[in-house]
């Protein structure tokens, strides 16, 4: 055990150790998981948690494009990254409407599931849409004396 543990102190250990804990489909660790438990140096763990952090704070940033030119509204921690790390188009024309959002962040594509996530967020934020418009129908129709 104590050699695992001076192991494991070791700062290029860290992101091995991390990789190997992670769910394989959504990379987060289970403490309860854990076969056996390592100890780690705090200022080490507190070191790649801020690497960690950073790297989400800048991959989800990168939607920021879109968000803001659709009227999400995202927390701060999202929103203070800038607009840079992404773009937006919208072509719309009689025959075709298609909006292009894209995540410039350079290790998008090395998360996990990252497609099936991004389809989950299109289909909740369309069940949005589809339940407004079935409101506004509603409220309008009402407004026109039609029950």
């Amino acid at each position: 055990m104590e050699h695992r543990r001076i192991l494991f102190r070791r700062r290029q250990a860290l992101p091995a150790l991390h990789r190997s804990a992670a769910h394989v489909r959504t990379g987060r660790i289970n403490p309860r998981n854990l076969k056996q438990p390592y100890a780690v140096d705090a200022s080490a763990l507190r070191a790649l948690q801020r690497e960690l952090f950073a790297r989400v704070r800048k991959l989800a940033g990168g939607w920021n494009a879109g968000a803001g030119k659709h009227g999400v509204k995202l927390p701060a921690w999202v929103t203070r990254q800038g607009r840079g790390r992404g773009a937006l188009a919208v072509v719309n024309t009689f025959r075709l409407f298609c909006i292009t959002i894209i995540n410039a962040v350079k290790y998008v594509t090395s998360v996990s599931d990252y497609e099936r996530r991004i389809n989950s967020a299109i289909s909740i934020q369309a069940s949005k849409m589809r339940r407004q418009a079935e409101f506004l129908l509603t409220r309008a129709l009402r407004r026109a004396g039609w029950k």
